[in-house]
């Protein structure tokens, strides 16, 4: 039955009718409370709200029902990671890259635990293998958003900017290649090179 009660709500979801859907996860909740869809729904739409102490508390549950369920620990990674629970964010992370390497949003959650406790390379290190698996795959795009970060990590790296060079061409973003090029002559004139 939560099937169907899944199948009509969802449109609220698509429509962006969030307090509507949520009302609803929440009524199939209360008769199904050890739903798995209904359950990762509901966090979900709280970590669309920005509700993250709330989502938290839905997938501590869900946690304790599903936890061989990557889906769920990965959204209770998030989670904890939005409440400042850094080390339980961390062990999750961890986790399931031990189990999956390939999990780019679990190692991209532990480059920002990385980066907020201070460990600058063991940050840059996991947005490297990031990096190197768009790349490869060849979705650009995504792969200039988190270069990007990077060099919000290391500012005045010219390797980062040079990579940034070689993307915004296969892009044909002409106009990016001149800005970055005009940094990189600013890095290597404060550098004395």
């Amino acid at each position: 039955t939560t099937t169907l009660s899944f199948v009509r709500f969802l449109p609220f979801l698509e429509r962006g009718e969030i307090a509507k859907a949520k009302d609803l996860y929440s009524k199939v909740l209360s008769h199904h409370p050890k739903d798995f869809d209904v359950l990762k729904g509901l966090c979900t739409i709280y970590h669309k709200e920005g509700n993250f102490k709330e989502a938290y508390d839905v997938i501590n549950k869900a946690v304790s029902l599903f936890p061989d369920k990557q889906e769920i620990q990965l959204l209770y990674g998030k989670s904890a990671f939005h409440v400042g629970k850094l080390d339980e964010a961390e062990k999750v992370f961890t986790k399931l890259l031990a189990e999956d390497s390939g999990n780019a949003d679990a190692r991209e959650f532990l480059a920002r635990i990385y980066l907020k406790e201070g460990k600058k390379e063991a940050s840059l290190n996991e947005f490297r293998v990031i990096l190197d698996g768009l790349v490869q795959k060849e979705e650009l795009d995504s792969a200039v958003t988190i270069l990007q970060e990077m060099i919000d990590v290391d500012h005045e790296n010219p390797q980062l900017r040079h990579q940034l060079v070689d993307l915004y061409k296969k892009l044909g973003k002409n106009a990016d290649v001149k800005k970055e090029y005009e940094f990189l002559a600013s890095i290597y004139i404060k550098q004395g090179a």
